[in-house]
């Protein structure tokens, strides 16, 4: 008599325990379900912003030093952005603007407005690069 209602308490007390640790579990697995929904999204947008730099100094003018012009272009994770480039004179200084889609010019470029383009096409996005970094 004693010990099967003692069994039988035993058994109900690990089918408790059970039923709760499954319930656990699920509610692990609905959680980790939502975290990879939010991870996809934020990975969405994380395409779409700049994460390629290209930068050129240069001199446009033999007779004018220290590099004062350049060329930026600015890449999101789909290689589309823009290519800004200043052009420093004497007299006066020029900025010019220039669409990328998909790595490419839809104008013409000039040689360093290329030189920036493929510098920053250089710089492949991986998990390691846009981890964060360690503080030294």
């Amino acid at each position: 008599g004693a010990i099967g209602v003692s069994n039988i308490m035993m058994v109900t007390v690990k089918e408790r325990k059970l039923s709760v640790e499954v319930s656990e579990i699920r509610d692990a697995a609905k959680g980790l379900e939502t975290m990879m929904t939010e991870q996809a999204a934020i990975r969405n947008i994380q395409s779409n912003t700049i994460q390629k730099i290209g930068f050129i100094k240069y001199n446009a003018f033999e007779n004018i030093g220290n590099d004062l012009s350049f060329a930026l272009t600015l890449l999101d994770g789909n290689n589309n952005g823009i290519c800004l480039s200043s052009i420093y004179g004497r007299n006066e200084s020029r900025v010019f603007s220039k669409p990328i889609y998909h790595g490419r010019a839809s104008v013409a470029l000039s040689q360093e407005e290329q030189d920036s383009l493929n510098e920053a096409l250089s710089k492949a996005v991986t998990e390691e690069s846009m981890a964060p970094k360690e503080e030294q």
